[in-house]
Parts: C-alpha cells; structure tokens; sequence
C-alpha cells in the first residue's frame, strides 16, 4: 500500500509540475518514449511500453499532434497502420520540461543519502524486473482467459 502512495503521490507532483509546460505526465512519458527509441514508433509500440490501452494511445497521440509535437506518418509495410513520430517542436518541448522533471526528482530522493539511493535503485531495478516478469506471464495466459480456458 505504501508504494501506491508514493506512486500516487509523485505522479500527483510531477503532474502539476508539468502543466506549466502543456503536458500531461502522460504526454510527458509519450514523447520520452519517441525520443528515447529514435524518435519514431507504432502505436502499438507506444501502448506496450506505456502499459496502455490502443485507444487511450490514440487520443493521446491526437492531443499531441493538435500541439504539433507529434506527427502520424504511414506505415510503409502496412498502409493500414500509422507510425508516430516526434516533431522538432515536440523534442523541443520535452527538452524544456527535463529540466523541470529532474528538478522535480532530486527534491523527492533529498532525504536520503548517496548510500541509500544506491541501495534503493538496487532494490527498485529488482522489483521492477520482477514485476515484468510476472506481466509477462499474465499477458501470455490472458488470450486463454477470454476464450475461456
């Protein structure tokens, strides 16, 4: 329960934080995500690393590219499908806001010592492999639970 008190907590912040630049936390993660992997992805790429529903993907990518920040171009192999990419105005909006987020983060871990932030991280890293791991396993057994197995 405590974890989902500080998740809460710090989403709650970084929210706030992030409304002085015209973004959501999930806009924020959105353009993180382009950036981070070479600046282009499906969105069905972006809702798997985002733990996000396709749908919710779709309006996120719209409300961004109604601020210019992303760009929806064709699939080449799969005219059906549309890819995501981040405009120059989009890594330009993120490139502001970093500086707001990693403000944001040292206050939060202030308390704490050099030591114990290490050890957090440690500690963090082997959580969350974890709780991948367990995804894993429940997104391969969640085509058998809708059909009924």
């Amino acid at each position: 329960m405590l974890s989902l008190q500080l998740s809460a907590a710090v989403r709650r912040m970084v929210e706030l934080a992030l409304q002085a630049h015209g973004l959501s936390l999930a806009q924020f993660h959105l353009l993180g995500a382009l950036k981070s992997t070479g600046g282009v992805l499906s969105t069905g790429d972006i809702a798997r690393i985002m733990l996000r529903a396709g749908q919710t993907v779709t309006g996120l990518v719209d409300r961004l590219e109604a601020q210019g920040l992303v760009a929806r171009q064709p699939d080449q192999r799969d005219r059906r499908k549309a890819n995501v990419r981040i405009t120059e105005a989009g890594e330009l909006r993120l490139t502001q806001c970093l500086p707001t987020a990693n403000s944001l983060a040292e206050s939060i871990v202030s308390p704490l010592t050099d030591q114990e932030l290490r050890d957090l991280e440690a500690k963090m890293r082997k959580l969350l492999a974890n709780a991948w791991q367990k995804l894993a396993a429940a997104d391969e057994r969640a085509p058998d639970m809708r059909r009924g197995r």
